[in-house]
């Protein structure tokens, strides 16, 4: 991509020669008044010229897509599992969504059988993962293999009593237990390469050294890792040439991880970053940020919702849900918890809260909710507004593991939790939605300007990786073809 500027200079111009034989005669006139003004009215031609070039170029001109380019985000914490199944934190998922392609991504189509049991799909042809290998339904069945064992995988209790077959190379064909709707939304799980992990026993699964240098299928390749005191502090990553949507346009993206905010607010003042997700809504509501930084929010798909088992008798009316939902200040939540980066979902416009302090009768219940403060506070402005409508409702929260577990087996009859941090089995569905979320997006005007929306969030990032705009110079479109899609 060029700018207007890098046009004129890079393309047929007068040359030297014929600029002196233009110019000598008028620079041999006597310095007469009517020499003044003439020298006078040709410069302000060429000034005003000049101003309705670039008026014209801003005004016609638009951004494009430009191949090549590095960025460098700042993340905090180091990664530990570049590996989907394993990944808990934020930046294990970051990555993992980064280096691993999903099966959803890699068909052609699929079919039901007429009783809804039995799903064949099929692959796209010459699939292959970033070291060049083929990938093959042998890759796909083996990734069912290890989300079937609860040793390995959080999500083994739905795949359990799920049979894979493989008829052949471009052929995965799934028989369920019974008909099951979601089992599409499912098959968007991530793909791991049989012949780098089937030499890895089930004991050393999550010790293995592939942990941190991954083979997958996604838009980028991990090419790098620096250490520093044995943790990773830099991991580089490059376009992956084979990825099935086509390598994405960014080159080169670098990951700094931190340790806490502080960390990451000097790394970004410093211009260490370019840009970063990870500062907490907290941080930057008590944050003055310097002017060289833009604080900005992207919205995301992920959001907090309340949800009710098949079998939950308190909120299975729909009178008692519209009524909850008139009753309760969404955004007073979205405020509190995340400082208003979120947007309340559904919010109706004359909420009965706001219009008096009259109790209401639906029934008591509690709400389960993963201890993770964040949704824990959720969970409690949630009851207090209840409660303050005389309505009887407690909070009980719960480890991690032992939370997703009930959640699994369908031991909750109501709990709360964001849309991606976990799999909602098919006996749950939700009962209100509270918020979508949206994250603070800070980047360093001083070293590149990102168009945000196509970075997306954590567990969309990136989904839009051929949209990125690495470069936002604008093109001279009349006398400048596009290149943007010619490699470089």
């Amino acid at each position: 991509m060029a700018s207007f500027s890098s046009f004129i200079l890079t393309k047929k111009i007068p040359s030297r020669k014929t600029w002196r034989t233009t110019i000598r005669p008028l620079l041999r006139m006597p310095l007469t008044p009517f020499a003044v003004l003439f020298y006078g009215i040709f410069f302000l031609i060429c000034i005003a010229a000049f101003i309705l070039l670039i008026t014209i170029n801003n005004q016609y001109l638009v951004n494009v897509p430009a191949r090549g380019g590095n960025l460098t985000e700042g993340v905090i914490g180091a990664p530990h599992f570049i590996n989907p199944l394993l990944a808990t934190t934020e930046t294990d998922r970051r990555l993992s969504a980064l280096v691993y392609g999903n099966l959803s991504d890699d068909t052609s189509g699929y079919t039901f059988s007429p009783d809804g049991r039995t799903v064949t799909v099929n692959l796209l042809p010459n699939l292959r993962f970033d070291d060049g290998k083929p990938l093959t339904s042998d890759d796909i069945a083996f990734t069912v293999q290890k989300m079937q064992d609860a040793t390995i995988s959080h999500i083994s209790t739905y795949w359990q009593n799920i049979t894979v077959d493989t008829p052949d190379a471009q052929t995965v064909v799934f028989t369920l237990l019974s008909p099951d709707t979601t089992f599409i939304e499912q098959m968007s799980f991530p793909i791991l390469p049989k012949h780098i992990w089937s030499t890895v026993t089930d004991q050393s699964f999550n010790t293995s050294q592939e942990n941190l240098h991954p083979v997958g299928s996604g838009a980028f390749k991990v090419s790098h890792i620096s250490y520093t005191d044995g943790m990773p502090s830099v991991i580089t990553l490059k376009r992956n040439n084979y990825y099935v949507k086509g390598a994405p346009l960014l080159k080169t993206l670098t990951i700094n991880t931190y340790a806490n905010q502080s960390e990451l607010l000097t790394a970004i003042k410093n211009s260490d970053i370019d840009f970063t997700y990870s500062f907490s809504p907290d941080t930057l509501a008590h944050t003055a940020l310097p002017s060289s930084l833009i604080n900005t929010t992207v919205t995301t798909n992920e959001s907090v919702n309340l949800y009710r088992s098949s079998s939950d008798s308190a909120l299975s009316n729909p009178s008692t849900i519209s009524t909850i939902n008139q009753s309760i200040d969404k955004k007073a939540i979205v405020d509190t918890v995340v400082y208003g980066y979120g947007t309340p979902s559904g919010v109706l416009t004359n909420p009965v809260s706001n219009t008096g302090n009259k109790n209401i009768s639906i029934p008591g219940f509690s709400i389960a909710v993963e201890n993770d403060p964040q949704t824990l506070l959720v969970a409690q402005i949630l009851a207090q507004q209840l409660q303050a409508k005389g309505v009887n409702v407690s909070v009980k929260a719960f480890d991690p593991g032992t939370f997703q577990k009930n959640i699994a087996s369908g031991g909750f009859s109501v709990f709360l939790a964001r849309s991606n941090d976990i799999t909602i089995p098919a006996q749950y569905s939700i009962a209100l939605p509270l918020y979508t979320e949206a994250l603070p997006y800070v980047f360093n005007t001083t070293t590149h300007t990102i168009i945000s929306n196509t970075l997306a969030s954590p567990t969309m990032e990136y989904e839009k990786v051929k949209d990125w705009y690495t470069n936002t110079d604008k093109l001279w479109k009349w006398f400048r073809k596009d290149t943007s899609t010619q490699k470089k």
